[in-house]
């Protein structure tokens, strides 16, 4: 599993999570959420911690989605460690809510002696349990032990992208279920990973254009990275990870050289 790797940071554990039930954590730690990361070693700041990146979008009763990123931090080869994670619901506000303290993982379930559970906050009444359904998706249980919908939509899952997103916008296309983008400033078509805020870009695109495969401006963040295109086959593509606008603007002009 790729990681990127940073040094490692005190992180205070204020959760603020609502509560999500039991699960299957007997021994696991019984700390205050609002307990400080334990005093460093003296060499502390030589060690690295591997970081995982997870985004998507979960359902929301009462906005269009809620934008969900998940990091997880924690030392090469082990895995357990210290979460931050950021909830912003669309339509309502642009500010996340942001959470953090600290993760475990778990090995077998009741019904799946096989499935591997991401715990935020073990051992508190604020846990919550995310499956691990592959190397690159984690899977929303709240405080079950499997997605609401197992094997369902992407309505619950968080893929793992593998670098910074960063602010992009292009021309967004979609014509008989495919979607392409161009980048500002650039001529080539790209493909477009088939992730849930993608989902969320297609449905704004739907509800403002005025004709099929009508070219639109989209205001996102996002990467650029290998993906499964429409044909089934790995390109180069771009993953949205977060939908700032879409509307009929033209790219801005390229800034003239100096």
């Amino acid at each position: 599993m790729h990681a990127r790797k940073i040094y490692r940071l005190g992180l205070a554990a204020t959760l603020l999570l609502s509560a999500c039930g039991q699960s299957q954590s007997g021994n696991a730690p019984a700390s205050s959420d609002s307990t400080a990361a334990g005093a460093p070693a003296s060499n502390a700041s030589q060690q690295v911690l591997e970081q995982e990146r997870y985004i998507g979008m979960l359902p929301c009763a009462d906005c269009p989605g809620m934008r969900t990123e998940l990091l997880l931090n924690h030392e090469a080869g082990h895995e357990d460690g210290e979460y931050i994670l950021s909830e912003t619901y669309l339509g309502r506000s642009d500010t996340p809510f942001v959470s953090q303290g600290v993760y475990t993982t778990l090995h077998g379930t009741e019904k799946d002696s096989a499935a591997v559970l991401v715990q935020l906050n073990p051992g508190k009444n604020t846990f919550m349990n995310y499956l691990r359904l592959n190397d690159f998706t984690l899977a929303f249980c709240g405080k079950d032990e499997i997605p609401p919908q197992p094997g369902g939509s992407h309505r619950f899952n968080l893929d793992k992208i593998y670098q910074q997103p960063q602010a992009m916008e292009g021309t967004f296309r979609y014509l008989a279920g495919l979607a392409t983008l161009t980048p500002c400033g650039s001529k080539t078509p790209y493909p477009v990973a088939a992730t849930a805020m993608y989902a969320y870009a297609e449905q704004l695109y739907r509800y403002k254009r005025t004709r099929p495969n009508q070219p639109m401006r989209l205001v996102f963040e996002g990467v650029t990275d290998s993906i499964t295109d429409g044909s089934g086959k790995r390109a180069m593509g771009i993953v949205i990870t977060s939908v700032k606008n879409i509307d009929n603007q033209p790219c801005p002009a390229p800034a003239a050289a100096h």
